[in-house]
């Protein structure tokens, strides 16, 4: 009697290393990945904002922005505006950003006594504020100290 045997498929106790293996680097790997967006999300955000000044400042150069507080006292923009003087906020947000001088970068920050810029001295909505690449940028009320 010739009995052949012939193995076909894996057995339990491989196919369970194997799911243990795969467990084990999840588990590694997910909150890497995940951190990996975060960051990548928050580089965007300031790479957006720095985009949005740059745009602020060219307006300034050209002389082409208007700004007024809310009793409507027109606000002359100019160059000794700086980019701490700037704050932005995304079109349709509530967070306001400022840069931060000691971190070199955008931080949440409340804002008081900061105005809007507009094209119009009477612009009262956001639709009438300038979009500088998704976001509405605040300028001190008083220019800032060149």
């Amino acid at each position: 009697m010739n009995l052949k045997r012939t193995k076909k498929g894996f057995t339990i106790v491989e196919l369970v290393i194997v799911v243990g293996v795969i467990g084990i680097l999840s588990a590694i790997l997910i909150p890497t990945f995940v951190n990996l967006t975060e960051n990548a999300k928050k580089a965007a955000l300031q790479l957006n904002l720095r985009n949005a000044y740059s745009l602020v400042a060219e307006d300034l150069v050209d002389g082409f922005v208007g700004a007024e507080d809310t009793e409507g006292a027109a606000i002359k923009a100019d160059l000794n505006y700086s980019q701490a003087a700037v704050r932005f906020v995304a079109k349709g947000g509530t967070t306001f950003y400022a840069w931060n001088e000691t971190e070199h970068k955008y931080v949440e920050q409340a804002t008081t006594s900061w105005v809007a810029i507009t094209r119009s001295k009477t612009a009262t909505t956001d639709a009438d504020r300038v979009d500088y690449n998704g976001y509405y940028a605040y300028l001190e009320a008083t220019p800032f100290a060149a």
